[in-house]
């Protein structure tokens, strides 16, 4: 429900109009009072729900940090060092000068090896520093 209302909102196109119930439900194959139910549940510490006269107009207009986290779309050191060791592997697969495609490959390694480690906790410390909690 929540990865369904997550992705709902950071969606939203260009002309406004929030995710309601009714899209919720379409979109994960509940019916409305189960969709209205959890939307309930959610409100406050999850998401910012907004409650027109009835239930199928329900919709919400924010997620919350802890949202994101709980459904593991907030990033974390080890996310974003993963992140870039991939975006670096196809980098290199991509590269047509071989010199510089084998130090990609050794930057992709590194990153995914023995530097791991280092490189996580350096990102968590900038995570930590620059994105509020």
């Amino acid at each position: 429900m929540l990865n369904a209302v997550i992705g709902q909102l950071d969606k939203l196109p260009g002309n406004g109009g929030y995710p309601d119930a009714a899209d919720i439900a379409a979109s994960t194959g509940l019916d409305i009072p189960d969709v209205a139910a959890a939307l309930n549940a959610l409100d406050g510490d999850y998401v910012t729900l907004v409650r027109p006269l009835t239930a199928s107009d329900w919709h919400v207009t924010k997620v919350t940090q802890a949202a994101r986290r709980a459904v593991g779309q907030w990033p974390t050191g080890e996310s974003l060092i993963m992140q870039l060791a991939s975006g670096i592997s196809q980098a290199a697969d991509q590269e047509p000068d071989p010199e510089r495609k084998r130090r990609l490959l050794m930057i992709g390694r590194e990153l995914g090896g023995a530097a791991k480690a280092i490189a996580i906790n350096v990102a968590s410390q900038i995570l930590k520093h620059h994105i509020p909690r």
